[in-house]
């Protein structure tokens, strides 16, 4: 195997939170054994997990698991995008940003660098204002938004004229891009890996507030919003939802937060 497809593997195993029940976890390992992992590898993700034990654990575990097992990388990799994932695309590295002409950067820096990446999209966009299609169109707030302008293409889509929404860790640092294009599905900046975390609060500050709604897009965080005033957290997929929940609760303890599914049901949880 490739020293890229296995830096692709690692990269994709990052991206999965390590806190999921059991069958998840087990069939998570044996997947990135299947794409070239190593037990080291399992054992550095694992760690993060509330109920994680000790590297032997991990051993005993995964030590008869093999490369040839019924579980493929692609298992991987699958589970990955669920948690906002993007495989690497050869366009991607060969032009990752498309930036205005006077200061177009220099694509063997972008692709390597999430950080100047995220500099670089924003440097192509300006602040969303209300007469964005898609905002009018679910009667939202362009509040910290962007409208990008370009000729980046992700996944066959042209971006330009794309709803930017840029998604922060509990800290307030960028780490991470979903794009809303006039035509097509939402994507996510590929070669930017999404921390658990990532989400985009909407209406106020969780360090302040006494309860918040979790929710799975930015269309459900304004109506969440603007019904109850309180801050809204729009993880950018369902998948997504548990692991940013599960960051809030443990850097704010006291703070109610209402999930608000895609359905009709909803509860609370502290």
């Amino acid at each position: 195997m490739r020293l890229s497809d296995v830096a692709d593997a690692r990269a994709a195993l990052r991206a999965i939170p390590s806190d999921l029940p059991y069958p998840q976890w087990f069939k998570t390992g044996c997947a990135a054994i299947a794409a070239g992992l190593s037990i080291d590898d399992i054992d550095a993700w694992s760690s993060g997990a509330s109920n994680y034990k000790d590297r032997q654990d991990i051993e005993r575990t995964f030590r008869n698991i093999t490369p040839e097992g019924g579980i493929t990388p692609a298992t991987l990799f699958h589970m990955a995008k669920q948690y906002g994932y993007q495989e690497t695309e050869k366009h991607m590295l060969e032009s990752c940003v498309s930036a205005p002409e006077k200061s177009r950067p220099s694509t063997k820096h972008t692709s390597l660098n999430p950080t100047k990446i995220l500099n670089d999209i924003t440097a192509a966009c300006e602040p969303a204002d209300s007469s964005h299609p898609y905002i009018e169109e679910k009667l939202g707030l362009p509040d910290g938004l962007l409208v990008y302008h370009g000729s980046l293409m992700i996944a066959g889509q042209n971006c330009d004229g794309s709803l930017v929404l840029t998604l922060r860790d509990l800290d307030g640092n960028p780490v991470g891009m979903q794009f809303i294009p006039l035509e097509g599905k939402k994507v996510f900046l590929p070669k930017v890996t999404l921390p658990s975390e990532a989400c985009l609060v909407i209406g106020g500050s969780l360090a302040t507030a006494e309860k918040a709604y979790i929710v799975e897009g930015i269309g459900q965080a304004w109506t969440a919003h603007q019904a109850t005033r309180a801050p809204a957290v729009a993880c950018c997929g369902k998948m997504r939802m548990l692991g940013v929940a599960k960051a809030i609760h443990r850097k704010h303890p006291r703070l109610l937060l209402v999930i608000v599914p895609d359905s009709e049901n909803s509860h609370a949880a502290r």
